[in-house]
């Protein structure tokens, strides 16, 4: 097989200038071309950077994003990199609700327990007044005795000792203690649930993007939109101009910015980084830029800017060849080469090869632990304060209730 010509633009990371070779051609582009040496019999190409606005003849060019136009005047191959729209955001940290504590369980748990609960006090009373007994007392001093008994079991306090009142004569019966073996199994899992839960919510500050999706782009209209002009970005966001979305392409006709080149940092990162901004296009490019501005400021750990991927624009990047090779052997080679180089997960690796700076600035920051202050747990405050309160109005009731009583006596 005759050397292939190849002619390339630089396009980071798929195709970007290697330091130490006569060419400078890099990235994934020529990780992919070289494991074509591997699946392809005789395979050889000679890469030659594109002049800009001059084009001559070639066999291979790219790497292009696909698209509908450019298919009808060129081969393409197989895509071997998905391309995915994102934002760039600052971070925030995760709002905690003072009242988390009930909402460890849904409405429909917390439901089901007290329902359990009222049903097994109810179960235990009537076995209770069932079975004999030489002890004569109230039905609702035995029913709230094992209402209560029964809920210090989800704290993992026992019932008490077998001599007690309650539990002298119904321990002798086989329905009771079938009872109280039905409940603890149910009490075990709910007693660890709940701490697991209290656990996760409160043991460490979750880190999340300011803006992570288009919804909450839509809902936030005091941030600014960057967007790079004449891309790919500003036309998938354009076509969202009928749609629920369109407000966010009105906001973002006035905020159209040039590409940010390798290695510069626009001012506008200063405001994306305050949380002021965001910016949105490919998630590579992002990526390289959050990843170049870490290694730029030499901060490592802090994690105030992340990258998230949005559905929109999806699209992919693959090599255009010459008309000539459709429907040859070749082609169908070239194809299953890139079919194995993605299988193996090549282009994986190259991609987050490119972007190593985002992956070690960012690596493994997404909490920060702090000790827990009183919102935090402000919901178990307001349960005591609300059962003091509660607690109060019935002493009263009682005291009143006492005074009654005793006058009557002392009238009679």
């Amino acid at each position: 097989m005759k050397k292939l010509r190849v002619r390339y633009s630089y396009a980071p990371p798929f195709c970007t200038h290697k330091l130490g070779t006569d060419s400078g051609f890099g990235g994934i582009m020529e990780d992919m071309l070289e494991g074509m040496k591997i699946f392809i019999n005789n395979f050889d190409y000679a890469a030659t950077l594109q002049p800009d606005k001059a084009f001559g003849e070639t066999d291979i060019t790219g790497p292009f994003k696909m698209n509908e136009e450019r298919s009808k005047v060129v081969q393409f191959s197989e895509p071997f990199v998905d391309l995915y729209l994102g934002i760039m955001s600052g971070v925030v940290e995760t709002q905690k609700n003072p009242l988390i504590i009930f909402q460890i369980f849904t409405v429909q748990i917390w439901v089901a327990i007290l329902s359990s609960i009222l049903f097994m006090a109810s179960a235990a009373t009537a076995v209770y007044f069932v079975l004999p007994t030489y002890e004569t007392r109230s039905l609702p001093t035995v029913f709230f005795k094992y209402l209560w008994s029964f809920q210090i079991c989800l704290l993992n306090k026992n019932f008490g000792c077998s001599y007690r009142w309650f539990m002298r004569h119904a321990c002798d019966s086989t329905s009771f203690r079938m009872l109280l073996l039905t409940w603890f199994l149910p009490c075990l899992v709910l007693a660890y649930s709940y701490q697991g839960g209290i656990l996760s919510a409160f043991a460490s500050n979750k880190l999340q993007p300011k803006i992570a999706s288009l919804d909450d782009l839509l809902n936030d209209e005091s941030i600014e939109i960057i967007a790079w002009a004449n891309t790919a970005t500003e036309k998938s966001y354009g076509n969202l101009q009928n749609t629920r979305y369109g407000p966010i392409w009105e906001r973002m006709k006035g905020s159209l910015v040039n590409r940010a080149s390798p290695g510069t940092f626009p001012p506008w990162m200063e405001r994306v980084h305050k949380g002021q901004a965001i910016v949105t296009a490919f998630s590579y490019d992002l990526k390289r830029l959050v990843g170049d501005w870490y290694k730029k400021r030499d901060e490592c750990g802090l994690a105030d800017l992340a990258v998230s991927n949005i559905g929109l624009g999806n699209s992919y990047v693959a090599l255009a060849l010459r008309k000539e090779f459709i429907n040859t052997n070749f082609l169908k080679q070239f194809n299953r080469g890139i079919r194995l180089f993605n299988e193996g997960g090549l282009a994986h690796f190259s991609l987050l090869r490119a972007n190593r700076n985002y992956e070690k600035y960012t690596l493994g920051n997404t909490s920060v632990t702090k000790p827990l202050n009183l919102t935090d747990l402000m919901g178990a405050f307001v349960v005591l304060g609300t059962g003091l309160a509660a607690a109060s109005v019935l002493f009263v009731i009682e005291m009143l209730y006492s005074r009654i009583s005793k006058m009557k006596k002392q009238t009679c």
